[in-house]
C-alpha cells in the first residue's frame, strides 16, 4: 500500500513538472534575451556613482534586423563590460563567444570586396565553428554573396 501511494505521489509530481514545461521557439528565446538585457549588469553602487569628468558613453550599433538578434545582444553585453587590463577576464569573454553556424549568416560581403577576399574571410569564420554542414554553409555564403 505504501509503495502504491509513493507511485501515485511520484506520478503527480511528474505531471506538475510536465504541465509547467513550455517548449521555446527561437522567437520566444530572442524575446527572453531582450527582456534580460533591459536589466543593468551593474550594482546599485556603480549605477549611483558619480561619472568621471572625461567619461564618454559607449556608442552602440543599432539592430538592423539583417543579422542574428542573439549575436547583436551578445555584442551589446560585451561592450557593457568595464574596460581594463584584466587578461583573464578578456580570455573568459572570448571563450564565451558563440561558435555556432549563425555567425556565418552575419558574415556579409562588403561593397567593393572581391569574391576571393569574401571567400577567404567566410572560410576563416567557418574554421572557428564547432560543427557546420556543407548545405548550411553554402546557404549562408549565398545569402550575403553579391555575385550569387
Amino acid at each position: 500500500m505504501a509503495k502504491r501511494a509513493k507511485d501515485i505521489n511520484l506520478r503527480n509530481q511528474i505531471e506538475k513538472i510536465v504541465r509547467g514545461y513550455k517548449p521555446h521557439i527561437p522567437a520566444e528565446l530572442a524575446l527572453e534575451a531582450a527582456k534580460r538585457i533591459c536589466k543593468s549588469p551593474f550594482t546599485e553602487d556603480i549605477l549611483k556613482a558619480k561619472k568621471p569628468i572625461k567619461f564618454t558613453q559607449l556608442k552602440f550599433k543599432l539592430f538592423e534586423a539583417m543579422t542574428d538578434p542573439i549575436e547583436h545582444i551578445y555584442h551589446f553585453q560585451q561592450q557593457m563590460v568595464l574596460e581594463g587590463d584584466d587578461e583573464a577576464l578578456l580570455l573568459h569573454l572570448q571563450s564565451k563567444r558563440r561558435k555556432d553556424v549563425t555567425i556565418l549568416f552575419s558574415t556579409k560581403q562588403s561593397t567593393g570586396e572581391s569574391l576571393k577576399d569574401y571567400l577567404r574571410r567566410f572560410t576563416e569564420e567557418m574554421s572557428t565553428l564547432e560543427e557546420c554542414d556543407s548545405h548550411t554553409a553554402s546557404l549562408a555564403f549565398r545569402t550575403w554573396n553579391k555575385n550569387a
